[in-house]
């Protein structure tokens, strides 16, 4: 096979550079070590330093699938800080309406406030 092998990100072929934005994302998010094991995050080291694009296709698909595991992470943070988030606005809509605060009632419809308040509370920040 000639060139680089494409995989599922969009037909583009696994870098380098792909490969330090999902660590860099990974490490900001604090799930690096958390949902890839040591041999994982040894095999996706190694790949950084010594390959520029990946040209075999039995590492790519190696590679995919410890990608999907981050990309899994990701998305299974987010939905759960939207459904603690949830919960808490409508708790405090309905205090705050029984204050006597007209516009709480929109915080139940609002899902940036929702994952705003989950991660606060999930996350710590």
């Amino acid at each position: 096979m000639r060139g680089s092998f494409t995989c599922i990100l969009d037909g583009q072929a696994i870098t380098r550079q792909t490969l330090l934005a999902f660590k860099c994302r990974a490490l900001r998010r604090r799930i690096w070590t958390v949902v890839l094991d040591r041999l994982e995050r040894g095999m996706l080291d190694v790949t950084i330093q010594s390959v520029n694009r990946v040209k075999s296709k039995r590492l790519a698909l190696v590679l995919t699938r410890i990608l999907a595991k981050l990309i899994d992470a990701f998305d299974y943070r987010l939905l759960d800080a939207l459904k603690k988030g949830r919960d808490m606005a409508a708790t405090a809509s309905r205090i705050a309406k029984s204050w006597g605060h007209l516009e709480a009632s929109k915080w139940c419809m609002d899902s940036t406030f929702h994952i705003a308040l989950g991660y606060g509370v999930l996350f710590g920040n």
